[in-house]
C-alpha cells in the first residue's frame, strides 16, 4: 500500500515540502523498476496530487506537460513558493513536534528528518535521538524505552524502530518482549510497570 503524500497548503517553507514528497516518492516507488523518463513524468505527476490552494490552481495552469523534468518544476515551484523560515520557529517546531493520532511510523519519520535536516545548528546525536523518541505514539514508545541506544547511529535507531513497528502491528505486547534480548526483556518489563504505576 503506497503511503500518502504531504499536503502543501502554502506553508512557506516550501522547501521541506519538496525533500517530503521525494522521500515519500522514493518509498513508494522503490521496488519498481522506471527508467529514468518514467521516473521523471512520475514525479511531476504525483507532484501535483500534494498540492492545495493557490499552488494547486498555479499547477493547473501549467500543466505538466509544460515541465520536461522534475528539476524544473521544482525550481519554478521554489521561486514561487518558498519564503524564508526563521531558525527560531524551525527549532521549536523540532523540538514539539510529535506524531499525529492518523500518521504511520513511515510517514512520521520522513516529516521528523524534514525538520532535522533544515536545522542550521542541528542538536548533538543524542539529543535529536532522544527527542525523535519521545515523539512517537503509544505503544511503540513504551517500547523503545527498554532498548539501549547510546551507542547507535540516528539511521541505526531509525531502522530499529521501523522494525519494531512492523512486528508491533501483528504481535501483542507479551509477544514482542518475549523475541527480545533478555536484558531488554527485564528493562521491558520494569517500564511496563512504571506505566501502570503512573495510570
Amino acid at each position: 500500500m503506497p503511503y500518502r503524500y504531504p499536503k502543501y497548503r502554502d506553508d512557506p517553507n516550501a522547501e521541506a515540502h519538496v525533500y517530503a514528497f521525494l522521500q515519500t516518492w522514493e518509498a513508494n516507488h522503490v521496488s519498481q523498476r522506471l527508467t529514468e523518463p518514467e521516473a521523471e513524468r512520475s514525479k511531476i505527476v504525483e507532484f501535483s496530487m500534494t498540492l492545495e490552494g493557490p499552488a494547486a490552481r498555479w499547477h493547473a495552469k501549467h500543466l505538466p506537460i509544460s515541465f520536461a523534468t522534475f528539476e524544473a518544476l521544482k525550481a519554478k515551484f521554489l521561486r514561487l513558493f518558498h519564503r524564508q523560515v526563521e531558525q527560531r520557529e524551525l527549532v521549536g517546531q523540532f523540538y514539539t513536534t510529535h506524531q499525529e493520532e492518523q500518521e504511520i511510523v513511515p510517514q512520521f519519520i520522513i516529516r521528523f528528518q524534514t525538520l532535522h535536516s533544515q536545522l542550521t545548528r542541528a542538536p548533538p546525536e543524542d539529543e535529536a535521538k532522544a527527542v525523535f523518541l519521545d515523539t512517537l505514539r503509544e505503544p511503540l514508545r513504551t517500547m523503545c524505552v527498554v532498548l539501549d541506544f547510546q551507542t547507535s547511529t540516528m539511521d541505526q535507531v531509525i531502522d530499529r524502530v521501523l522494525e519494531m513497528d512492523k512486528h508491533s502491528s501483528f504481535m501483542s505486547l507479551g509477544a514482542l518482549h518475549r523475541a527480545l534480548p533478555k536484558e531488554e526483556d527485564l528493562r521491558f518489563r520494569q517500564a511496563l510497570q512504571c506505566t501502570t504505576c503512573l495510570n
